[in-house]
């Protein structure tokens, strides 16, 4: 089985991503994975750090966020019909992660742009 690339991730149909989200929500999507996705669309150019997120949706540290969108972008994946983890991550189904000093920085993915 070939590797997912984020390359890969970046030539999904925003349609299909759009008919794969909604049956995720259709299946329950908890009220702090809705808290995550409504701060990320919301920040300017849909990007801000892992700590500036965790604070958002009110977790002291960005641990449990990663953990929380981790699990949120496999469901999606698996609804996308993915069977790899983009480059060694699910995350990557729903965003594309920098690494800029003084920490990491996390932007929606192209597909969910679009939309």
């Amino acid at each position: 089985m070939a590797a997912t690339t984020r390359h890969d991730i970046s030539r999904i149909p925003t349609l299909k991503y759009v008919r794969a989200f909604r049956r995720v929500r259709d299946r329950g999507i908890s009220p702090s994975e809705w808290r995550l996705l409504l701060a990320h669309f919301g920040a300017p150019r849909r990007t801000l750090s892992w700590r500036m997120l965790a604070r958002l949706v009110g977790y002291p540290s960005p641990e449990p966020v990663k953990i929380l969108y981790g699990r949120l972008a496999h469901r999606l994946a698996t609804e996308l019909g993915l069977r790899t983890k983009p480059e060694g991550f699910w995350l990557h189904v729903v965003s594309t992660v920098s690494q800029i000093s003084p920490g990491v920085v996390i932007e929606i993915s192209p597909p969910l742009r679009r939309w």
